[in-house]
């Protein structure tokens, strides 16, 4: 895999695993969007700071989103740099990635405004359902 490859982390992945996963779907989260780059990442001192980083980073701005502070809900990340420089394998990698969006999501789940927020988007979809069904009634069958 060539190393411009390897920045092509799919960021979209992580903030939806941030936003709508769950902590115990971390290994197939782990499996599906990084175990593949992260191998190949261990070999580049850069690039798995890079991957590593990015991972903190949307967990840094989905915290802040709902109001948290990263620091606070980790303070190892303070010396973010001890980190970076003792993950040497990509079982590390995994380790220190896992410590991170788990500690984001079970931030999330604690917070009325993020369950406000998923059941708030679950009553637009369901009532934009509605609505299209009532101004086109063919829909109604339709699975939504």
């Amino acid at each position: 895999m060539e190393k411009a490859e390897l920045l092509n982390v799919n960021r979209s992945a992580v903030e939806t695993y941030l936003n709508c996963g769950d902590k115990e779907d971390f290994e197939e989260f782990f499996e599906a969007y990084i175990q593949p780059l992260g191998e190949t990442a261990i070999k580049s001192y850069l690039i798995k700071n890079y991957l590593f980083m990015d991972v903190v980073l949307a967990t840094a701005k989905m915290v802040n989103e709902l109001g948290g502070n990263i620091d606070t809900l980790i303070p190892e990340l303070n010396s973010i740099e001890t980190i970076l420089s003792n993950i040497k394998t990509a079982e590390q990698l995994k380790a220190e990635t896992g410590k991170v969006l788990v500690a984001a999501m079970i931030f999330r789940t604690a917070r009325p405004v993020a369950s406000m927020r998923r059941s708030s988007a679950r009553r637009r979809i369901t009532s934009t359902s509605i609505t299209w069904s009532r101004i086109y009634p063919s829909i109604r069958s339709h699975p939504w």
